[in-house]
């Protein structure tokens, strides 16, 4: 099946890249898991080998979620949406987040975990190095906005990069693989809303 460059479609192929993914997200058998972007379902099948109690796929490729239905049958909750605006509060339990984020979209995915929050119980995910890097930033020329609101929310820790031979197609950058871990703050959505414009405001100085 085609690729769409127009969702940044780069499938991981590299079985130890995946299995290591797993390792780290430290699943047990009464952990519910999200994968957001499974594609053609090569990292859904290594969650799947720890026996979760859950699996939800959130994928907004219709090709792929038809191809997941059927490998996956029964095994596996696949809904169509867009992961940078779906209500995954609407899900009403937490979960340990997965994904190897479409480039083209991370920032915006992750932006909106940080609406559904409280569903976040730990999050594994695979962005670009110099987007992680700036998610991790906590003083210098790679803070910025994003950086001072993530981790107002999130404690955000680099795990291990992921070079492009791992990919098909292969990118033209290295990947990263960090962790979420809820901070233990909150406010309320109008609160996060104006926190978010005082950021924009001040970093745009």
């Amino acid at each position: 099946m085609r690729l769409k460059k127009s969702l940044g479609q780069h499938f991981l192929k590299s079985r130890t890249v995946l299995r290591r993914i797993v390792e780290v997200a430290k699943l047990q058998r009464e952990s519910r898991v999200i994968e957001i972007g499974a594609g053609s379902g090569a990292l859904t099948k290594e969650i799947l080998a720890k026996n979760p109690l859950e699996l939800v796929v959130v994928e907004i490729d219709s090709r792929w979620v038809e191809f997941l239905r059927e490998k996956f049958k029964d095994k596996v909750k696949i809904l169509q949406a867009d992961a940078t605006k779906f209500d995954f509060s609407s899900l009403n339990k937490t979960y340990i987040y997965i994904g190897n984020l479409p480039y083209n979209a991370a920032t915006a995915i992750l932006r909106n975990i940080i609406t559904h929050r409280k569903t976040v119980e730990r999050g594994i995910f695979m962005v670009q190095k110099e987007v992680a890097i700036r998610l991790s930033s906590k003083i210098g020329k790679n803070y910025g906005y994003f950086s001072a609101l993530i981790s107002t929310f999130f404690d955000v820790k680099l795990l291990f990069d992921v070079h492009p031979s791992a990919f098909y197609p292969q990118p033209k950058v290295t990947s990263t693989v960090f962790e979420l871990t809820p901070a233990g703050f909150d406010v309320s959505e109008e609160e996060l809303l104006s926190f978010e414009k005082f950021l924009k405001t001040v970093f745009s100085h």
